[in-house]
């Protein structure tokens, strides 16, 4: 583990002493060399002052003598002491660099001997001048975004780099082995403050932070912040879009005389509804609510709930009221479903309607979900699913498959391609309640329409869907209480492709 106490860049001084238990395996002979020891100064250096290291080794009775090698600038080594008993290296007003040295030992009759690979030895760096630097994002930081950090060096000979975060909780997580690649990224999940450190050093230097220079950051990470209308694939509607009076997005609005550029308002003289993915990363969201001031004569009301159709909060705006500032908490939802009902004749506005992540948050895989205890995704279940026509082709309705409807990619779902209908059954046995989908033409193929069956074992339709043209995909949930074999056929002798993404299926109770 390296070492998290860093003395800084500044050169000083500092003894410390390197033992070697061993170097080649050889039987040890009487007199023999051991424990070789090097101390000298430790840090970067500044050019022009005379650095001094000395080697010291135990003779065991005998008088040990010592050899300096140094590697030239060129990569080329060069002997600058042979076998004597002077046993220090020094290196007198040396220029910005970096100036790797090994030291041997042996004894005399070693020497005498021929007994080179004996040798005890020892490799150290001095660094003269040199310094290492950490760049890190200087705009304020979220979690689930990507963190991107770079390092460069000064004076070193093909520096290779170390990264290490230490989290909010205090453990610490490295890079790798050293590489000469500068720059690694993390994507932090946890709010609060984080230490960064880089290390680099020179290839043959040791592996420790002793040897490497080092430099480090404090970042902060933040709670995520994102506008509800920019969720990729955001929102599929589930009514009030086929007239053009329905629910509207990333609209500008006035309330009680303030310009709001962003937002979702209503004006369908009855009720309007989406639904937003969230992925449960989120924790709440905050928003202004209002009569819009083009039609503030009459109410309207405002209910947001969740997947399962629980309320999570209803507001109501009134002629004459001031807009209200709204939180709705968000926690554990994995889609909010936003209903406008203007029946009473006003438009009312969400104005600035910005979701926060929650303190600590899980990163799905792509655009999967993350399930409860009681979830599972439909081609999960053992032994699932078996054909019944379509797959002698090749092209019948393939499971277990990635995809991409409206710009948005899916890493879980269901999809066939097969120029007319593919069929598939799921053996449930009757465990299940629910369950959940989106649909919708693949980006690949949707210049024309498909469409999708859910029936049980007894051949009784249970759900039927259609997916056309430029139609947004579709949240939909299809009953399967007392379904022992879920049987999903897909019709595509229109000419499109239907994806079925994210099919989770939720137990009864």
């Amino acid at each position: 583990m390296l070492k998290k106490i860093f003395y800084g860049l500044t050169s000083f001084l500092l003894v410390l002493t390197f033992v070697l238990a061993g170097g080649y395996s050889f039987a040890a002979t009487a007199g023999a060399v051991s424990d070789l020891s090097v101390t000298g100064p430790v840090g970067a250096q500044a050019e022009g002052t005379t650095i001094t290291f000395t080697a010291q080794a135990d003779g065991n009775g005998s008088t040990p003598e010592y050899q300096f090698w140094q590697e030239q600038q060129n990569g080329t080594w060069h002997i600058v002491q042979n076998y004597s008993t002077i046993n220090t290296f020094t290196l007198s007003s040396p220029t910005a660099g970096s100036y790797p040295v090994t030291v041997y030992a042996l004894d005399a009759d070693q020497i005498s001997a021929n007994d080179w690979q004996a040798a005890l030895t020892h490799t150290f760096v001095v660094n003269v001048d040199a310094t290492a630097s950490l760049v890190v994002p200087t705009s304020s930081s979220e979690i689930g975004q990507p963190i991107s950090l770079t390092a460069t060096s000064k004076n070193l000979i093909q520096p290779v780099y170390q990264f290490w975060i230490k989290g909010p909780d205090g453990n610490w997580i490295a890079s790798g082995n050293y590489s000469s690649t500068p720059a690694f990224t993390f994507t932090p999940t946890t709010v609060g403050s984080y230490e960064l450190v880089v290390y680099a050093k020179d290839p043959i230097a040791p592996n420790t932070a002793l040897f490497s220079l080092y430099d480090s950051k404090i970042l902060t990470i933040g709670p995520g912040h994102a506008y509800l209308e920019d969720l990729p694939g955001q929102p599929y509607y589930t009514n009030g879009l086929d007239t053009g009076y329905g629910l509207q997005v990333n609209q500008s609005m006035t309330m009680a005389g303030t310009r709001y550029s962003r937002g979702i308002y209503a004006f369908t003289g009855g009720t309007a509804q989406a639904n937003f993915l969230l992925n449960r990363n989120y924790a709440n969201l905050a928003a202004i609510i209002g009569l819009d001031d083009s039609d503030n004569a009459n109410g309207a009301t405002i209910t947001f709930s969740d997947q399962r159709g629980q309320t999570l909060a209803t507001y109501s705006a009134s002629p004459g009221q001031v807009p209200q500032d709204i939180n709705v908490p968000v926690a554990g939802v994995k889609v909010l479903i936003i209903s406008i009902n203007e029946s009473q004749g006003g438009q009312l506005d969400l104005a600035n309607p910005v979701l926060t992540t929650a303190n600590q948050i899980t990163l799905p895989p792509s655009n999967s979900m993350q399930l409860d205890s009681n979830e599972r995704y439909l081609e999960d279940l053992p032994g699932q699913p078996y054909y019944t026509n379509g797959l002698d082709t090749g092209y019948g309705l393939q499971v277990n498959q990635s995809m991409t409807m409206a710009g948005t990619r899916y890493s879980r779902g269901i999809y066939a391609f097969t120029g007319g209908t593919a069929q598939a059954n799921f053996l449930l046995n009757r465990n299940y309640a629910n369950l959940a989908a989106i649909i919708g033409l693949d980006d690949s193929d949707n210049a024309n329409g498909a469409t999708i069956t859910f029936s049980d074992q007894r051949g009784q339709t249970l759900a039927t869907y259609s997916a056309s043209p430029g139609q947004v995909p579709q949240d939909i949930n299809v009953p399967v209480a007392g379904v022992k074999v879920l049987i999903i056929s897909i019709n595509e002798s229109q000419g499109g492709q239907l994806d079925l993404a994210n099919p989770i299926l939720t137990k009864s109770n």
